[in-house]
Formats: C-alpha cells, structure tokens, sequence
C-alpha cells in the first residue's frame, strides 16, 4: 500500500502515525513504475486536475493487466441543482457520470459499477452543509481495457438540459451557448 499527497504535513502524519508509505509530491512528477499496480484510488481530486484525460490515461498505465481504478467526482448538475452554485474556482472541470465514463473508455478503461448520487437523496442533508455533502457524487470502479477512442460522445443537448434545470437564470444561457 503506497500513496501520493502533496501536502507535507499530511504525508508526514501519514507516515508517522499509520505507518503508511507515502511520497510527498503531485502525480506526474512523482515517478512511479508502469503496470505495477492492482488498484489505484483518486477521490476528489480530478476535477482539479488541468488535464483529467491525461491523468486517467497516466493511471492506465500504472495498472497491472485487470487492475483496477476507482474514481470519486463530484456530480456536477445535482451540485448544481442542490446549492444553486455552478461555479466553483477550484474545480478546473465538472463532470457528469456521462462525460467520466467516456472520457474513461477513450482511455482504456471500462466501468465495472457506477454509482450516482442525487439531491434527492441528500434530503437528509441540511441546507447549510450543502456545499460539502458526500452526497453529489459520481463513483466509478473501473477495468483497465483497451482504448475505444471512438467511444460515443455523451449527448451534449442530455446535459445541457441537466445543467439547466441547476442553474440561476443568467448562466442558463451561458451553459446554452456553450453546449451548442
């Protein structure tokens, strides 16, 4: 069990209270073996990422033949929906379990379990906290496969639609104009 965390201090605590190996640093400029790994887990983290493709394609490549990736994202049109936020400076890329999935098959990996959470399901959630509830997630375990580069594309007129019914009037527009 190895892990990276970019932070000193939690590597630090890491490694001296869980007695775990961890590499200080960011993916892509820590160096890892290829195909030396069964199972890679990154949660919360690739929508922050400036080229999440290319880091899906990065832990392809680190997995042992069959292994597997687990990937954790937040939803972003229930986000939307729920907080009445659409923008977050953090997050480089939003995502929808539509777009992970594609860009996961151009990749070479095949969802083996997605699930989805929803507002709905967040009732219990108070309003307050909205903006940190566990529950506007996309989690997908993943294969590693062959690459399917003409993996069909989601429908963008699908999320646009999805986005709409999440956003404050003078975004909708915005988001129109951009999935067209």
């Amino acid at each position: 069990l190895s892990g990276i965390e970019p932070s000193l201090e939690h590597g630090a605590y890491v490694r001296e209270k869980l007695g775990l190996e961890v590499t200080t640093g960011l993916f892509g400029q820590v160096e890892l073996p290829e195909a030396s790994f069964d199972l890679v887990i990154l949660t919360q983290t690739l929508n922050h990422m400036l080229d999440p493709a290319g880091t899906i394609g990065a832990i392809r490549s680190l997995l042992k033949p069959g292994g597997m990736f687990f990937v954790e994202v937040q939803n972003f049109p229930e986000f939307a929906r729920r907080t009445r936020r659409s923008i977050q400076v953090d997050h480089v890329y939003y995502f929808c379990p539509e777009t992970l999935e594609c860009m996961a098959r151009r990749v070479g990996l095949e969802p083996v379990r997605t699930s989805v959470d929803t507002a709905a399901g967040a009732a219990a959630v108070p309003r307050y906290m909205w903006h940190r509830s566990a529950s506007l997630h996309v989690r997908m375990l993943l294969r590693k496969t062959d690459p399917d580069p003409t993996a069909p594309l989601p429908n963008p007129r699908g999320i646009r639609r999805q986005l709409r019914k999440g956003l404050h009037h003078p975004l909708r527009r915005l988001v129109s104009l951009i999935a067209r």
